[in-house]
């Protein structure tokens, strides 16, 4: 089994590659309004509307790079729903 493993905190964090759909390097997403912190908007995945997760926000409770545009985001695939994370 592989795993993608990431840093958030000094904690490290893995999410196993057979979730991961996609890795793309810039994703054009729209805010939404009232959503939660942790929610950075929503974005179109080929006819899809896929929510974007901030993993430090909800983790951490601080943004994954403020005022910065990630250098990936990871399409996955959890319980049949997909998600975006930055």
């Amino acid at each position: 089994m592989l795993f993608l493993v990431f840093e958030i905190d000094n904690e490290r964090y893995c999410l196993e590659v057979s979730r991961i759909i996609e890795i793309t390097p810039i994703v054009i997403f729209r805010e939404l309004p009232h959503a939660p912190a942790y929610i950075s908007g929503v974005f179109n995945y080929r006819g899809v509307v896929v929510p974007v997760v901030d993993l430090s926000m909800l983790i951490a409770g601080r943004p994954s790079r403020p005022l910065l545009i990630p250098v990936s985001y990871w399409l996955i695939m959890l319980g049949g729903t997909i998600y975006i994370i930055q």
